[in-house]
């Protein structure tokens, strides 16, 4: 989905993933109102990667098990090369027991976004929601991530919502909202 700032793109997604329940119509999943369904069933659909990923001050490994606490080190480094980060895992003095954030191994913006990625990778969930994951990066950056995320969603659907369009050539379908929030064309890329 794309469109102006202001114009319900993160919205969309907070309500996809049952941050907030619609004010209006219904939403369903496999038929059934979500807002009859269990509120952990419908939410463990998702994975999000928001503008602003968090690098909690703690091991790389760590950062992952937020979203896959069951992987065992071999997926998290899948997850990772997947999100394009085996290059870095590999120049990482401690690898997955490196130390991120505050006192740690210091994490660019595009690494950040990837470890994102590589989370919502990890997680399994079948839809990967992505809300502005490129709004900070530069332009060849912003390719790259996508493009990454794209080619290793593992048969996921991917929502993803922005104001500047990278990456919306790669999506099967757009989404375009003005800025009274009135949707007329959304990004989504799905298996099949």
């Amino acid at each position: 989905m794309t469109g102006p700032n202001g114009s319900g793109k993160s919205t969309l997604l907070a309500v996809l993933a049952r941050h907030l329940d619609p004010t209006a119509g219904t939403y369903t999943v496999d038929g059934t109102d979500v807002a009859e369904a269990p509120l952990e069933e419908v939410r463990a659909l998702f994975a999000l990667v928001d503008d602003e990923p968090h690098v909690l001050a703690g091991s790389l490994r760590a950062n992952l098990a937020l979203a896959a606490p069951e992987a065992d080190d071999a997926q998290l480094v899948i997850a990772l090369r997947r999100a394009g980060l085996g290059g870095w895992l590999d120049d990482l003095p401690d690898g997955l027991d490196t130390r991120l954030g505050t006192g740690g191994h210091g994490v660019s913006g595009g690494e950040r976004t990837r470890l994102s990625i590589a989370r919502a990778i990890a997680s399994g969930r079948p839809v990967i929601l992505l809300d502005e994951p490129v709004a900070h990066l530069d332009h060849p950056t912003a390719i790259a991530v996508i493009t990454d995320l794209l080619e290793h969603a593992g048969g996921r659907s991917v929502v993803m919502v922005t104001h500047h369009g990278v990456g919306l050539e790669r999506m099967d379908r757009i989404v375009t909202t003005s800025s009274e929030g009135s949707a007329s064309r959304a990004a989504a890329s799905a298996p099949g």
